[in-house]
């Protein structure tokens, strides 16, 4: 994916069925990535009383950012 400015996104964007998939396949690691994102907090959210899943959406990201990875360090 690439911004209006010909730069590569950071994230990679994930169906709400993906993103369900990869907290099954991978739960414990999904947990520890969400405790890292809610610490960091980059809304304000947690702060403000929102529910520890308020990050999810890219928590899912990040954690299928890091599968891609291993995985083509794996093909290579």
């Amino acid at each position: 994916m690439k911004d209006n400015k010909g730069g590569k996104h950071i994230t990679k964007r994930l169906s709400k069925e993906e993103r369900n998939e990869l907290r099954k396949n991978h739960f414990e690691q999904f947990l520890k990535i969400r405790d890292i994102v809610n610490e960091l907090d980059p809304t304000g959210l947690i702060a403000s009383g929102a529910p520890k899943d308020e990050h999810d959406t890219l928590t899912a990201n990040i954690l299928g950012l890091i599968i891609d990875k291993k995985i083509e360090e794996v093909r290579e």
